[in-house]
């Protein structure tokens, strides 16, 4: 989406659409929720972090309003707003109902985890598995910084258990 504060209605709209129009029983959330460079908040601590919450609220509310679970993780721009994404993850999104996930405890930061999906027949058995990476942000000197060791080993081990 690459918000800024001041929403684009179109955005809105297109959000709303596609969620009444598909109706989904879990939302992702891939990345780049909010446009980083360029930025148009301002201030600091508390107020800049209500800034960027209220914006991520908004773009969020046809989901949290209909009660659907959904899931985030982070692209190059979020953190590019000025506040981490671990502080997005667990101040602002994991703040909102329904936010499903938890963060991998091996892996710094916010957005890197994994989430098992069940089977449909009530059986409780997972039968699929979704693993959501934060990717990073832009490389000093340019291009993007390369992906974190950590989450690569973290993922091996996962995938390697499940």
């Amino acid at each position: 989406m690459q918000e800024i504060s001041s929403i684009s209605p179109d955005t809105l709209a297109l959000l709303k659409s596609a969620v009444e129009a598909e109706n989904p029983d879990l939302v992702i959330y891939t990345g780049d929720q909010i446009k980083g460079c360029g930025v148009t908040y301002k201030g600091k601590g508390k107020e800049f972090e209500a800034q960027i919450a209220k914006t991520i609220y908004t773009l969020l509310e046809p989901v949290t309003k209909r009660n659907i679970p959904f899931a985030v993780t982070f692209g190059n721009h979020d953190r590019q707003a000025g506040i981490s994404n671990a502080d997005q993850f667990n101040h602002i999104y994991k703040a909102l109902p329904n936010c499903i996930g938890e963060q991998a405890k091996e892996v710094d930061g916010g957005g890197t985890y994994n989430i098992t999906i069940k089977a449909s027949d009530n059986s409780d058995k997972d039968v699929f598995n979704l693993y959501l990476f934060d990717s990073g942000t832009d490389a000093k000197g340019g291009g993007y910084e390369p992906f974190d060791k950590n989450i690569i080993n973290w993922y091996e081990k996962k995938r390697g258990t499940n």
